[in-house]
């Protein structure tokens, strides 16, 4: 019964969306996403795929991003002929928080990287226990790292105190960001358009990069503003998981948000 009251209030509101803004233009409704934007954006757009080029003609990858139907990534796909390269999996709470990142393997139990999260009292990530080179089945896992992760007074991550079992050794990282709102790095330049991060808030927290701008200067954008064609070799990661935007090119579903 819960699920069917769930879907009968997400049909009321999709209803009362399209009869209430009878004045927004609806005649591109074909290429439209069906999910909730994120709040406080006109158009909301989501990266759909990346498509790395740097490696050359023979190492192209082509990774598709899937998505729940509250905008939450839920999987980064990985080319079948890249061996060792794991499948990317999100998984959520029952509030739709992010609780599990996991680089799994095509055997379904083996993984690459596995982290699991714990909350502060703002509803922010307190907590990364990342478990690396594990297997689900047996428990197994080779060592750990846990990280306490601290914000600044904007809600970005300002320090990362993290604990390493294997060998027993702890380090901190400072994130400092500057006047215009860009994370401070050495030799990086930035554009003048909004980070492709900012399509999702997951990117940003996994990147650890809550900057405004892009750290490079792409050939093309699109009409929002977000990169679509980056030709520049500087081993742009995008998430930190085998994922760079050195020589891609990356597509988006856009819409006009309603709220």
């Amino acid at each position: 019964m819960k699920k069917v009251h769930i879907v009968l209030v997400h049909l009321a509101t999709a209803i009362c969306i399209l009869s209430c803004h009878k004045d927004i233009d609806l005649s591109n409704t074909k290429s439209e996403l069906q999910g909730t934007p994120l709040p406080g954006q006109i158009t909301y757009c989501r990266i759909e795929s990346i498509w790395q080029k740097q490696l050359g003609t023979i190492d192209e990858r082509y990774h598709l991003i899937l998505y729940d139907e509250f905008e939450n990534p839920v999987a980064i796909t990985f080319p079948v002929v890249i061996t060792g390269s794991p499948y990317l999996v999100f998984k959520y709470d029952q509030w739709h928080r992010l609780k599990e990142y996991l680089g799994i393997y095509s055997n379904g139990s083996g993984y690459e990287f596995r982290h699991l999260y714990g909350y502060d009292l703002h509803g922010r990530i307190g907590v990364d226990t990342m478990y690396v080179l594990g297997n689900l089945a047996t428990g197994y896992f080779d060592h750990r790292q846990i990280s306490e992760i601290q914000y600044d007074n904007q809600n970005r991550i300002s320090k990362i105190h993290s604990v390493i079992n294997i060998p027993n050794v702890s380090f901190e990282q400072d994130f400092n960001y500057d006047n215009a709102g860009n994370l401070v790095k050495p030799g990086i330049s930035y554009d003048s358009k909004t980070s492709i991060l900012r399509t999702n808030d997951i990117w940003m927290f996994l990147a650890r990069d809550y900057s405004v701008n892009n750290a490079f200067i792409a050939q093309e954008y699109n009409a929002m503003g977000f990169p679509t064609k980056i030709n520049v070799r500087n081993s742009l990661s995008f998430i930190g998981a085998s994922i760079f935007l050195d020589n891609s090119e990356i597509s988006y579903g856009c819409r006009q948000a309603y709220w």
